[in-house]
């Protein structure tokens, strides 16, 4: 996990996971306050910043799959409050790089007209990928190279070492 990956998450509150060696050896669950060239920190109970070998962390993330699933506050659906940003809800998708919306559009060749499908790239992909900073979803592919948690396993994490 490099640090251009985890700042865009930084002003979000997003939570990571580390194992501490001196409290009996748990896992212990964090929101991260800044970050160095190699550790991120977070503030204690007594509201200390601590700081963690980046190395010896993980972000709770959630995975991109969940788009699609009623995991917001209220039940709400991702990609539908992302339909909503995007201006186009009935043609829009994500493709896994970009924020697109898909429509048939008017082709004139020799004498006529042609309708042939085509994709385009949504003009404020900066607010999209925001929105999926500010909810945690995992637009690097972090946990999929077992340096981020999907926040569905969590309680899974809060007992194994990392």
């Amino acid at each position: 996990m490099e640090l251009k990956e985890i700042q865009n998450y930084l002003a979000y509150g997003v939570k990571c996971i580390f194992h501490t060696s001196y409290n009996g050896g748990t896992n212990k669950l964090e929101t991260i306050v800044g970050l160095g060239d190699s550790f991120v920190t977070y503030r204690d109970s007594s509201s200390k910043c601590v700081d963690i070998c980046l190395s010896e962390s993980k972000l709770i993330l959630r995975p991109l799959s969940d788009l699609t699933k009623p995991c917001l506050e209220g039940g709400k659906i991702p990609i539908e409050e992302l339909k909503e940003i995007a201006g186009y809800p009935e043609k829009f998708r994500f493709n896994g790089t970009d924020f697109v919306f898909e429509f048939e559009g008017d082709l004139s060749y020799d004498g006529g007209y042609e309708f042939e499908k085509t994709t385009q790239c949504c003009s404020n992909q900066l607010e999209l990928f925001s929105w999926l900073f500010e909810h945690h979803f995992d637009v690097f592919g972090l946990i999929s190279k077992g340096e981020a948690i999907d926040i569905n396993t969590i309680s899974k994490w809060q007992t194994t070492t990392i």
